[in-house]
């Protein structure tokens, strides 16, 4: 079993940190299967994004009504500790998606996927392999901001300093209700595989409906740029959310989410 380490978390808002990780609470880094009854009619996959944890749809979750069964796995490297998560290998996630993915579809009649972040850029590349009911995209990680995006550029100059990991400032939120819990640190080695992932990714047509959501004062996404791709795509409706960032599923607008989701 992974080894987990509650140092090497905080919650964290606006890039200031909230609160530390108490071992009583190591459940919210638990994967999460909940099973409403024997139907198996509707289920939903939800992917948390990069550093973070299950958690990040904590408060969500409750108020999806529509599904037999809810996922939400743990993204390989995430949820334990540091190690770990420097360790952690794109196409580790991409695996262990597939299989989870093949065996829903197998179970289910209808499945969903709602991703956020890096999970809504997973979320696309499920969405190119399986006939998947619909599609829930969260500030997805196509394309990030211009400034964090020549940051990139510096990373080999780092690692050549012997800099393998920089503080995770994380939490870009409006709201003053809610903290996202995550890594502490972020491993330049783990940023590198997501960059990777993010320029392999090529945005095809979308085959299922999608609603995608873009926080009006996002800091992480180029909102924009993702803005004009999926305008593009006669699958996709775009929900702009006025009063939220990046961390969508606990930011200001999650009731705008949840609505919409239990409306399909």
């Amino acid at each position: 079993m992974d080894t987990i380490n509650e140092n090497d978390f905080h919650y964290v808002r606006a890039g200031i940190r909230k609160g530390h990780l108490l071992p009583s609470q190591h459940g919210l880094l638990m994967p999460i299967e909940q099973h409403r009854g024997d139907e198996k009619n509707r289920a939903i996959l939800m992917l948390h994004g990069f550093s973070a944890t299950p958690a990040v749809y904590r408060v969500v979750m409750p108020g999806l009504t529509t599904y037999d069964a809810l996922f939400c796995p743990r993204l390989a490297g995430h949820g334990t500790n540091l190690n770990d998560f420097a360790r952690v290998k794109a196409q580790d996630w991409l695996t262990a998606l597939e299989r989870t993915c093949e065996q829903l579809i197998h179970d289910y009649a209808e499945v969903d996927v709602m991703g956020l972040s890096m999970g809504g850029l997973l979320a696309c590349y499920l969405e190119q392999k399986f006939p998947l009911h619909h599609l829930y995209l969260l500030a997805p990680a196509l394309y990030l901001k211009p400034k964090l995006e020549r940051l990139m550029s510096y990373i080999p100059w780092a690692k050549y300093l012997g800099i393998t990991s920089v503080q995770n400032r994380g939490g870009n939120l409006c709201t003053n209700h809610h903290s996202e819990l995550t890594y502490r640190r972020t491993p330049l080695a783990s940023v590198m595989e997501l960059h990777q992932l993010m320029h392999r990714f090529q945005l095809l047509p979308i085959k299922c409906s999608t609603d995608l959501f873009l926080g009006r004062h996002d800091r992480v996404i180029d909102n924009k740029r993702v803005n004009e791709a999926f305008k593009q795509q006669p699958q996709a409706r775009i929900h702009w959310l006025e009063h939220s960032a990046h961390v969508l599923p606990l930011d200001n607008d999650l009731r705008e989410i949840i609505t919409c989701v239990n409306g399909q």
